[in-house]
């Protein structure tokens, strides 16, 4: 026969659950926000006026790996808001507090 354990308390463990379901949904907020700044910056640097005469593949690929980096960095920090409506759309919707 096993006897449960005192220590163990369900109502901190639906807390870290929570918690852990709003860290989760932050970070996947942040990611779709980091996407969309993506998506616009890459419309961004397809506007040109014309062909640039010393652009090369290796060049755009380094811009692309540049452009994603700044906005993996930018997302959650920026103040477009994305991130934000979207946790709090998520987080009602999933009885989270936020």
């Amino acid at each position: 026969m096993e006897i449960p354990s005192l220590s163990r308390n369900p109502a901190v463990d639906i807390q870290r659950s929570q918690a852990s379901q709003a860290e989760r949904l932050q970070q996947a907020a942040e990611g779709f926000e980091a996407l969309f700044m993506q998506q616009m910056m890459q419309s961004a640097r397809k506007s040109t006026l014309g062909e640039d005469l010393l652009s090369s593949s290796g060049q755009d690929h380094m811009r692309a790996m540049l452009d994603q980096k700044l906005t993996e960095m930018g997302a959650g920090r920026s103040n477009l808001g994305i991130a934000r409506a979207l946790y709090q759309q998520f987080a009602a919707a999933a009885g989270l507090e936020g």
